[in-house]
């Protein structure tokens, strides 16, 4: 990827953001990353052969750097998907897009669909969720932020140690893998344990406090954009049981659950998720 981040002012936040890469006649398909990611993370984690199939772009969740808050985080579901509408917007003026999203990017692709119609042609939603209350080391980290002072401070202590340990770090993502996969990546996660580092945790515990309480089931019946739903059978963060959910909720979206999959698609399911992504995206392209 060439040359660093651009930024997009949106209310109260400046929103980080690669891109568009790629040819001007292709699809417009924007990228979301998950919970403590980048704005890098995707060019780390798509195949280099699609890439080229579209005109790409990838932009930040809010809270995360090199994004920057005026020192808060977003209320409420709405004002997240809000503000990445209004980056997109910026970034694809009058031109609807392909949203894809993993996990945190996919809850916000499909909130987006809800509230801003308009801007998305399709969703594809990885690992994403309906209700912001997860499982396994995330769901705990979320019930540690939203402890009080005592709480926020062991959560900036915690990811503080993940920041200064790749090996560590590495070793955590680890336990968001079925048990087949543990070990195993094509991803580089030195890169990927960079792009963590840089974060506020300060202003991080107090997003993943506040996500714990978001549900955007309400929403879902508003969208009318298709959905491509993905989820891993062994996805401890995101379980069967929140996929089920949202699949019931999106009744009209086509839903694939990987077995023997957890919650690091890149890493577990990368041959079984890109192709159907990019056929999602291309047959949805004319619509």
């Amino acid at each position: 990827m060439n040359g660093g981040p651009q930024f997009i002012s949106v209310p109260g936040h400046r929103i980080a953001i690669s891109g568009p890469f790629g040819n001007s006649e292709r699809p417009n398909v924007v990228f979301l990353h998950g919970i403590t990611g980048s704005v890098d993370f995707w060019d780390i984690v798509i195949p280099d052969k699609l890439k080229l199939t579209w005109r790409w772009s990838s932009v930040s969740l809010p809270c995360h750097a090199p994004s920057i808050a005026n020192g808060k985080a977003p209320d409420c579901e709405i004002a997240v998907a809000n503000c990445i509408a209004d980056a997109i917007e910026a970034l694809f003026p009058g031109e609807p897009v392909h949203l894809v999203g993993w996990s945190t990017g996919g809850f916000s692709a499909l909130l987006i669909a809800a509230e801003h119609p308009n801007l998305v042609k399709s969703v594809c939603s990885i690992s994403g969720f309906a209700r912001g209350k997860w499982g396994n080391t995330l769901g705990l980290m979320q019930q540690i932020a939203r402890f009080g002072f005592v709480g926020r401070w062991c959560f900036r202590s915690l990811m503080g140690q993940l920041a200064a340990s790749s090996k560590l770090y590495r070793k955590v993502l680890a336990m968001l893998t079925s048990s087949n996969h543990r070990g195993k990546t094509r991803a580089n996660l030195e890169i990927l344990h960079q792009g963590f580092a840089q974060h506020d945790f300060a202003l991080l515990a107090t997003f993943f406090a506040k996500i714990r309480s978001f549900d955007s089931t309400k929403s879902l019946s508003k969208i009318t954009a298709p959905c491509l739903l993905i989820g891993g059978e062994k996805d401890t963060v995101i379980p069967s049981k929140e996929f089920s959910h949202l699949t019931s909720n999106l009744p009209l979206a086509k839903t694939i659950e990987i077995k023997d999959c957890g919650h690091l698609f890149y890493c577990e399911a990368p041959d079984t998720v890109w192709p159907q992504v990019n056929d999602w995206i291309l047959q949805h392209e004319g619509a």
